[in-house]
């Protein structure tokens, strides 16, 4: 039962750093869509940046060298399609 209990925390957690991307997602949407850079600024915005950019930041520089400038960020589906792998490995070792 406590594998269980762990899988399903280790689950949660991995669902909530896949919302904590998509809602940094939109809110560079919104600011842009906006045209509002000062967004950025708001309390839950820079709550969102500062727990994401930790893990789009390494991602984001290894893209650059492949994607050159063509303007378009793709660091953070490339996280969510890791944590989606990662999420369902570590989940699978847990309830073996």
């Amino acid at each position: 039962m406590d594998n269980l209990l762990l899988a399903y925390v280790v689950n949660w957690l991995f669902r909530a750093l896949s919302f904590l991307i998509i809602a940094r997602v939109i809110a560079d949407w919104i600011a842009i869509g906006m045209r509002r850079p000062n967004l950025a600024y708001h309390p839950i915005v820079r709550l969102l940046y500062n727990l994401t950019e930790p893990l789009l930041a390494p991602l984001r520089r290894a893209l650059n060298r492949y994607q050159g400038r063509s303007g378009l960020d793709f660091s953070p589906l490339v996280l969510l399609i890791l944590v989606q792998v990662l999420q369902r490995i570590v989940v699978n070792m847990i309830t073996r």
